[in-house]
């Protein structure tokens, strides 16, 4: 889950497999180990014009899990405003007003998939 963070209530612990990488070894975590917790992937500048959309998502309909993420969600979305289907942060919001690309899929992505006030 590279760029991505994982959260799960304290009682719990994440679960991880240790894989090898370039120079020493990374933990790897996935969902399918882990169905109480959530993934959060934060969006970021990419190049001089570009904001790649973040993530807060989970795929499992664990109690735990749907709980965590809508009270992790509300928290950091709570000064968030819709835009489409999408809540963006005030920043992203105000980049996207000055003339960013607002992502969502890829960087290879016609600007009609981009995020935008119609």
């Amino acid at each position: 889950m590279a760029g991505y963070s994982a959260a799960c209530a304290q009682s719990l612990q994440l679960k991880g497999k240790s894989m090898p990488a370039r120079e020493a070894f990374d933990t790897r975590l996935t969902k399918r180990e882990n169905p109480d917790s959530i993934r959060s992937s934060p969006g970021g500048l990419f190049g001089d014009d570009i904001l790649i959309c973040g993530h807060i998502d989970t795929i499992s309909k664990s109690p735990r899990s749907l709980d965590l993420y809508q009270k992790f969600a509300q928290i950091v979305t709570k000064r968030f405003q819709r835009i489409g289907s999408y809540r963006v942060g005030p920043e992203a919001e105000k980049l996207t007003d000055e003339g960013f690309r607002l992502l969502t899929i890829s960087i290879k992505s016609p600007r009609e998939y981009d995020v935008r006030r119609r």
